[in-house]
């Protein structure tokens, strides 16, 4: 009985050894689980920070490419639409100067061809006058020819 007694003995201390010993190992798991929990909220936290002031970064950053991308454009559209101004009026300008040298050409050679003809005239005129002069100098001298033959 006394072995009995001392196994009993043992036997209940070691069930309260095993109790403590289980209670210490459960304060324990909820400690770790507490920490492990503390731990990724916090990590979660400046996660979500971070994630949210990357995008206030990106959200102002693209309203700035925007606005510069807008002010470009405009500029850009303003700098070609002066340009296209610039070529039209300098094709305008080409446009009335080769109207206007067109126009002295055909002035001119209207005025050279009437002066060719004047002149073609003139010496055609002249080449008749001259004919007929030598057709009656050859005729008196073909009279005068016959007239001392006789």
């Amino acid at each position: 009985q006394r072995l009995d007694e001392e196994l009993r003995r043992q036997d209940e201390a070691m069930k309260a050894g095993f109790q403590e010993a289980s209670q210490a190992l459960e304060k324990t798991r909820a400690e770790l689980a507490k920490d492990i929990d503390d731990k990724v909220a916090d990590l979660s936290s400046r996660t979500e920070k971070r994630f949210d002031q990357t995008d206030h970064t990106i959200i102002h950053k693209d309203e700035k490419i925007n606005k510069r991308v807008d002010e470009l454009t405009g500029r850009m559209l303003e700098t070609f639409t002066q340009m296209d101004a610039k070529v039209d009026a300098l094709a305008n300008e080409e446009r009335a100067r080769l109207s206007q040298l067109n126009k002295d050409l055909s002035a001119r050679m209207v005025k050279t061809q009437n002066e060719l003809r004047d002149q073609t005239e003139r010496v055609d005129s002249e080449h008749r006058q001259n004919a007929d002069r030598l057709q009656e100098d050859l005729d008196d001298l073909h009279m005068k020819h016959d007239v001392t033959k006789q």
